[in-house]
């Protein structure tokens, strides 16, 4: 059969009925429009006062721990206002029910206020002129805390009366379950809190649904009159009004078992809201930016911080600070992490937040300062990626470094160690061969790699770097060290620090994986640092694990960074203020405060290792691969690329042997007075600049570089084709820089070397 048209069954249903039963329809849809134009369509339509003010609401942004336990509870104001969001679908329905039931029973059955209610309470005024409540609905209590009535001012008929038009524009706008769910929320609990999530927590130390229907109670009546029913304060009080409550609302209820049960959890004093790392969580709080939940409150922030190894940390911190005050040290910065994912695991900014007279607020993590020695694992890297072998020998002789102003720089031991091979230049943190290799790779070429390696705050200080930056001449922050090391523990791949639990793992390569694995050999090996630092001490490790110390020129920082299998962590020691430490400990004490987070915590395991590398043994002087004249050897890693030719200082004159060191380093032996032998002449080299360095031309007059010309007798330099240099080698000129590609060949006889640059 088929089903009749619409119109058809209108016109059928129209027929069957009677006159009156007509107008009974038409009236009742009359009334029904008349209800939706009155209750709902203009209370819409009409602007609705508090629309901006809630808006405007946040929550209490609550930080979480990797482990979900809560680093701080953030105010929402400057008065340490707390209100805690918790969604409606979280709360158990029995808690639900006896929010309803104490405060508005017909709450989804009427439009915003409650005709019955608001008639009795009429009735009981006319006939005693008691103004009682009972007439509010949850809605327009909602009006009240969204737009707040002046507390002096009596309650009269246009007051109600505005409440009503309010609480009808707001069901005009949000459903029941978005009112309900803005009410449990916002509902003020007295002490500075506001929801019953903020009240569990304050009261009960737990969350909204862990608390039983008799605990529930007590906090039901403490809205009404905050502080005559404060359950901590007036306990009589409030467990009377929650009895009397709980005997409407709870069914069969039990005063005896009541009473035993509403406040048997209940807290002496209110709970203290938790407030830890919070250099960590200001970092956090200024990141939201793209969380819009977690920054407006609605959802928990989960970050990667491990809050039981943080406060073990932070009093590790404090204690070694307060150690160091003999030496004019006054505060330090502490950050771990994971290096597997790079999770922020320890984030500490100083060492007493509370203590102002050391700046303890200040974020040492963050801040920049002078890095000293801790950039030289990273320059060392760039040199092997371009060539060189941890075997190449670099001149450690007195120096003059610079153009027009000349910088001569010394050991940390004031000490000059002649030709010295790249692993124990790194190892033992020698500071002329590290300029040497900076001013051969190009400044800026290095400047671009730290970039790439996480430095960002280098860009800003591009333009006023020079060759002192291999020994710490920029300003960098302890973050970014933490990243750099963990590109050498990934193998050279740049990975970001994580912070929140669901962070993307940002990566890219900065170094090959053959050059992260021979600087890490070399500073996870402590005999070779013996050169400078001994071979005890805190740098030195009964398991695999690399650090590197540093200490700025003028003894104001000194740091320790470095990793062991599964941690990677990085220490700053000094003050905030810039007062100069005492020399005395040198790097010793943040190398301390990580050694002993790495025996705490680290399994202690073997370091990755990401390349094949080749083992080869060679002569410890030279460097070169060992001959039956070398008398000295030792085993070095090497790539395919950068084996080492046989030796050709070490020689047989005759039945005798003798090593004849480079003419270069004579200086240096008449210095010390070694008898040595010098070579007579020399292969021409370009020493300076390395082949592919990329400079920068500062401003419109450019700057300019230094060539350096090695080698014995005549030669000539060209500069693409023009002549640049005719003399005698070895030799030294500056160029002034030119934008382009430059290449340089330096001609002696048929013998030509090659060097090619970029100038941008």
């Amino acid at each position: 059969m088929r089903r009749p048209h619409i119109a058809g069954l209108i016109a059928h249903i129209k027929s069957r009925l009677s006159l009156p039963m007509r107008r009974v329809v038409i009236l009742i849809a009359s009334l029904a429009a008349l209800f939706l134009i009155a209750f709902r369509l203009i209370p819409r339509i009409v602007p609705w006062a508090g629309a901006e003010a809630l808006a405007e609401i946040t929550w209490s942004q609550v930080i979480l721990d990797r482990q979900g336990q809560e680093i701080q509870i953030r105010p929402v104001n400057n008065q340490g206002l707390r209100r805690i969001f918790i969604p409606l679908e979280e709360i158990p329905r029995g808690t639900l029910a006896i929010i309803r039931r104490s405060e508005d029973r017909r709450f989804y059955f009427h439009p915003g206020f409650d005709p019955i209610s608001l008639l009795q309470a009429t009735i009981r005024y006319a006939r005693s002129g008691e103004k009682a409540g009972g007439a509010s609905t949850i809605t327009m209590q909602l009006v009240r805390i969204i737009t707040p009535r002046n507390p002096a001012s009596p309650v009269n008929p246009r007051m109600k009366m505005r409440e009503i038009w309010e609480a009808l524009q707001i069901e005009s706008r949000y459903t029941k379950k978005e009112i309900l769910e803005l009410y449990i929320n916002l509902l003020p609990f007295g002490r500075n809190i506001q929801g019953y999530q903020s009240a569990a927590r304050l009261y009960f130390n737990r969350r909204l649904e862990e608390l039983s229907p008799e605990e529930i109670s007590v906090l039901a009546v403490i809205p009404r009159a905050p502080q005559r029913f404060d359950p901590l304060s007036q306990k009589k009080q409030n467990l009377r009004a929650a009895r009397t409550l709980a005997e409407k609302v709870l069914p069969k209820t039990n005063l005896e078992e009541f009473t035993k049960k509403s406040h048997r959890r209940l807290l002496p004093l209110a709970a203290p809201w938790p407030f830890e790392a919070p250099q960590f969580c200001e970092w956090i709080a200024a990141s939201l930016e793209n969380r819009p939940q977690e920054k407006e409150g609605r959802v928990p922030i989960h970050t990667t911080l491990n809050l039981d190894m943080q406060r073990q940390a932070q009093a590790l911190l404090k204690y070694h600070v307060g150690l160091a005050a003999d030496f004019r040290i006054s505060n330090g910065a502490f950050i771990l992490a994971n290096p597997h994912n790079m999770d922020i695991l320890v984030y500490i900014g100083s060492a007493d937040f509370e203590n102002e007279a050391d700046s303890g607020q200040i974020d040492g993590v963050r801040i920049l300062r002078e890095p000293g020695s801790t950039l030289k694992p990273f320059l060392y890297a760039q040199a092997l990626d371009s060539g060189w072998s941890a075997a190449t020998i670099l001149p450690d002789i007195p120096t003059e470094f610079g153009g027009e102003f000349v910088y001569l720089p010394e050991n940390y031991n004031e000490q000059f160690h002649g030709p010295v091979r790249l692993r124990q230049a790194l190892a033992a943190s020698l500071n002329i061969p590290a300029i040497y290799t900076l001013e051969r790779l190009g400044v800026q070429s290095f400047v671009d790699s730290l970039i790439s390696a996480g430095f960002v705050s280098l860009e800003d200080q591009r333009n006023s770097l020079g060759v002192s930056l291999a020994v710490g001449g920029a300003e960098v922050s302890l973050a970014e060290l933490l990243q750099g090391y963990g590109s050498l523990y990934a193998g050279g791949m740049f990975r970001s620090l994580r912070f929140f639990s669901d962070d993307p793992l940002i990566s890219h390569r900065v170094w090959s994986h053959e050059s992260a694995d021979i600087i890490n050999h070399i500073i996870s090996h402590p005999d070779d640092r013996a050169l400078t630092f001994g071979r005890s001490g805190s740098v030195r490790f009964n398991y695999p694990a690399a650090i590197k110390t540093g200490t700025s020129n003028q003894y104001n920082n000194i740091w320790a960074v470095g990793f062991t299998a599964d941690f990677i962590g990085a220490v700053w020691m000094g003050n905030f203020d810039g007062r100069t430490v005492i020399a005395t400990p040198g790097s010793s004490l943040p190398a301390k405060i990580l050694h002993l987070s790495f025996d705490i915590w680290s399994t202690k395991g073997s370091l990755p290792q990401y390349s094949e590398l080749e083992t080869i043994e060679i002569c410890s002087i030279s460097g070169m691969k060992a001959t039956s004249n070398c008398h000295y050897t030792i085993n070095e890693r090497f790539t395919q690329d950068s084996l080492p030719p046989e030796c050709t200082w070490h020689v047989k004159e005759g039945a005798e042997l003798t090593v004849r060191y480079p003419p270069e380093y004579a200086g240096w032996a008449k210095r010390y007075g070694y008898k040595l032998q010098f070579s007579h002449s020399q292969a021409p080299e370009i020493i300076s600049p390395v082949e592919k360095a990329v400079y920068y031309r500062d401003g419109s007059e450019g700057g300019s570089i230094r060539i350096r010309l090695g080698g014995s007798g005549p030669a000539i330099l060209w500069m693409n084709t023009q002549l640049l240099y005719q003399g005698n080698l070895p030799a030294e000129l500056f160029w002034p820089l030119e934008e382009g590609i430059v290449s340089f060949t330096l001609e002696q006889g048929n013998t030509k070397v090659h060097r090619q640059i970029e100038v941008r």
